[in-house]
C-alpha cells in the first residue's frame, strides 16, 4: 500500500512531540519544573516577609505556590509542543508544506518526507494507537510514526492501513 499526502508543520513536529512526552526526560523535568515554580514562589513571599517585614498569610505561601504550580504543570504538554513547533518553524519553515508520503511492503514501514528516507521494520512494531486525528504506530526506542487521518481519502482506506499493518504484526508473531 502507498500513499502521499501534504505535510504542514504540525505534522512533522507531532512524532517528534509524542515520542518526547513518552520519555522519562520528559517526566522528570515536568515534576522539577513544577516543584522549582512552588519553590520559587515560596521564596519570593518569605522574602518579602523576612526582608521587607510585609505581613504575609502563613497559608499564602503554600497555596499561592500550588496554584501557580498547577497551572505550569497543566500547561507543560502544550509549551513542549509550541517550541518543538517554533524550532522546526526556524529550521524548516520555508520547505514546508511538504510531500510525504509511506509505502508499506515486505514487513517494513518507508516515509520519505524532506528527502529524508525513513525505514521502520514490522518486527519492531510495539503499539498501534488511534484517535480521532492521527494513527500512531510506535517502534519503542526506535521510532515513531503518527499519520494524520486526513492523508487517507476515506475512512474504508484509513482501516485498510490499519489492518495491513496488523496483519504484519501477527505474521511476524508466528
Amino acid at each position: 500500500m502507498k500513499f502521499e499526502y501534504e505535510s504542514t508543520i504540525n505534522d512533522i513536529a507531532e512524532p517528534m512531540v509524542r515520542l518526547h512526552m513518552r520519555s522519562k526526560a520528559y517526566r522528570n523535568t515536568k515534576w522539577l519544573m513544577t516543584i522549582g515554580v512552588i519553590a520559587g514562589v515560596f521564596a519570593v513571599l518569605l522574602t518579602m516577609k523576612y526582608y521587607f517585614n510585609e505581613k504575609v498569610n502563613p497559608l499564602l505561601p503554600p497555596i499561592l505556590g500550588i496554584a501557580i504550580a498547577s497551572v505550569y504543570f497543566v500547561n507543560y504538554p502544550y509549551m513542549v509542543r509550541k517550541n518543538i513547533q517554533k524550532y522546526i518553524q526556524n529550521e524548516l519553515g520555508n520547505q514546508l508544506p511538504c510531500t510525504t508520503s509511506y509505502l508499506i511492503n515486505e514487513n517494513k514501514i518507508t516515509t520519505n518526507s524532506l528527502k529524508i528516507t525513513t525505514i521502520f521494520n514490522l518486527y519492531d512494531l510495539k503499539e498501534i494507537i488511534e484517535d480521532d486525528k492521527s494513527i500512531e504506530i510506535f517502534f519503542g526506542p526506535k521510532g515513531l510514526c503518527v499519520i494524520p487521518k486526513r492523508a487517507f481519502s476515506s475512512d474504508e482506506e484509513t482501516k485498510k492501513f490499519v489492518e495491513i499493518i496488523k496483519q504484519n504484526e501477527k505474521q511476524n508473531l508466528s
